[in-house]
């Protein structure tokens, strides 16, 4: 069977800056319908990277439009990419479509947060410690994990153990060894050396997270922990009489304007001061 010739659908949203892609409805140039034995390509990508946003092509309610109902609302900010392959559609003779077409959308807004699920757990947690060279993360609210690539936007493949200075210490080559049980999935991350010397150490893990639709999303994070006692105080971080809204790692307000003399009363440990994560130590 040959395929139907079609021009290019219009789509609703129109190309440009969206709020969030949820739904985009195409209109034909004749009466169409679902092709449910096509294999072609129907998606949201994420330019720059391996994220793909995955769902559903259903009728409209006139007979020359489809709808593609993403199965997550995509709000994220970024530069998309919906391709569909016409193969997908069957036009008004019973036939296949011919031809790919790719729409481009923005979103500008939601540049903070986490919304595509649970940040991960981490033993042992951040803050104070006496070595580190072993942890255990937990990936909660998503279906899956794979190592990231060089295609995957990510700035780095690998685990890696960093000094103060952003210097890498050690890689953890064998990436995340995962151990799969509950809440999410489990896995292990392995260094070579044990680091004790007194410092501030950061640990960067990249993870390509598999959704519940199982498409993709790509993170790089962060957990930051000390050694010993010597470190930074509340002058170094709000030098000059500078003042800032002082956080939790939970997102929960501690001191509102707070100085360099308010924020050395705090316990030593993590805080998000001035939109920065600092580790506050006591001398």
């Amino acid at each position: 069977m040959g395929k139907s010739e079609a021009g290019k659908p219009l789509v609703n949203p129109e190309e440009g800056e969206v709020e969030s892609l949820s739904m985009i409805s195409l209109q034909f140039e004749q009466n169409v319908s679902v092709n449910m034995d096509s294999w072609g390509t129907i998606e949201v990508t994420k330019d720059g990277s391996w994220d793909s946003f995955l769902g559903e092509l259903t009728a409209g309610k006139v007979p020359n439009v489809l709808v593609f109902t993403l199965y997550d609302t995509v709000k994220s900010a970024g530069d998309y990419t919906f391709t569909i392959d016409l193969d997908n559609v069957l036009g008004a003779d019973g036939q296949p479509l011919s031809g790919t077409y790719q729409y481009h959308y923005t979103i500008k807004g939601n540049t903070g947060g986490d919304d595509e699920g649970e940040a991960p757990s981490i033993t042992p947690a951040e803050g104070q410690v006496e070595s580190l060279q072993s942890f255990r993360i937990t990936f909660n609210g998503y279906a899956g994990y794979s190592g990231p690539d060089s295609q995957s936007g990510l700035s780095d493949t690998y685990p890696r153990l960093k000094n103060a200075n952003g210097e890498i210490l050690d890689t953890a080559w064998n990436g995340i060894e995962m151990v799969f049980g509950a809440p999410g999935f489990v896995g292990d991350i392995n260094f070579e050396t044990a680091q004790t010397a007194d410092g501030d150490y950061t640990l960067t893990v990249p993870v390509v997270l598999y959704r519940n639709d199982w498409s993709t999303v790509s993170k790089m994070f962060e957990f930051h922990y000390f050694i010993g006692t010597s470190g930074i105080s509340g002058a170094t971080i709000l030098p000059d009489g500078q003042k800032a809204d002082v956080f939790n790692t939970a997102g929960q307000l501690i001191l509102k304007s707070a100085d360099a003399e308010q924020l050395n009363q705090l316990p030593q440990g993590i805080y998000v001061v001035g939109g920065r994560k600092i580790i506050l130590k006591k001398r």
